[in-house]
């Protein structure tokens, strides 16, 4: 698509393909955030959660969290490798896992972070570093606009996180997720409202169609859909 010199094709087929990997990645993430300490005590029960889990599920959220600044990274690397600019790429790379490690020792060295702060620190590098140095990468090869990008990746990107969210912390306030069952139940009801607001609010008229063709064409290949 590089080599044709279209680089609206292209610049549209980056802002698509990278809310998609948007979606994927915060689908997962919302429920594993806000369930973070009922997922970590049934996994390993409340005696040990007493005394490492809370930490636990706390870096594991910090991590999670790197996913809304992450997630153009495996588009990226293609774009890179299309246009010949692999070295770019690396340099912004080691550049940022240079910088989290020395974040990290000063962090641990000077001021005695633990688990929880070293987590912390890397996802600020990485709040801040991926849409300095990466982003702007991608907007370079793509041609893209910062407002372009807002409005037709990152926005759309997230607000079904945004609406998934309340939701989670209205079941959680309902009642707390004691049971395996029950956990499954929440994040259920959280994956189905994510779906529904995606399909709802944030899909563009073309992927609307696009999404049409793909039901019908199951209902076609099901028993009895070429009846009906």
């Amino acid at each position: 698509m590089h080599a044709t010199g279209q680089m609206e094709r292209l610049r549209h087929a980056f802002f698509r393909i990278t809310r998609y990997v948007l979606w994927a990645f915060l689908l997962p993430t919302i429920p594993l955030v806000v369930f973070r300490d009922e997922a970590w005590r049934l996994y390993i029960g409340a005696t040990e959660y007493s005394k490492v889990g809370a930490a636990t599920a706390t870096v594991m959220s910090l991590l999670l969290a790197k996913a809304i600044a992450v997630f153009p990274q495996p588009v990226l690397a293609q774009l890179v490798a299309a246009k010949n600019m692999t070295r770019p790429l690396a340099l912004r790379v080691v550049f940022l896992e240079t910088s989290t490690v020395v974040a990290t020792l000063y962090a641990v060295s000077q001021h005695g972070f633990g688990a929880v702060g070293v987590a912390a620190v890397t996802l600020g590098i990485t709040l801040v570093g991926h849409p300095l140095l990466h982003w702007t990468l991608g907007l370079q090869i793509t041609g893209a606009r910062w407002s372009e990008w807002l409005l037709e990746t990152v926005l759309p990107g997230c607000i079904p996180a945004l609406v998934t969210v309340p939701v989670c912390f209205g079941l959680r306030w309902l009642a707390v997720p004691d049971s395996i069952l029950l956990l499954g139940a929440f994040g259920a009801i959280a994956c189905a409202v994510y779906f529904a607001t995606l399909i709802l609010f944030c899909l563009a008229p073309n992927e609307r169609e696009d999404l049409h063709k793909v039901v019908a064409r199951a209902k076609s290949i099901l028993p009895g859909g070429a009846s009906s």
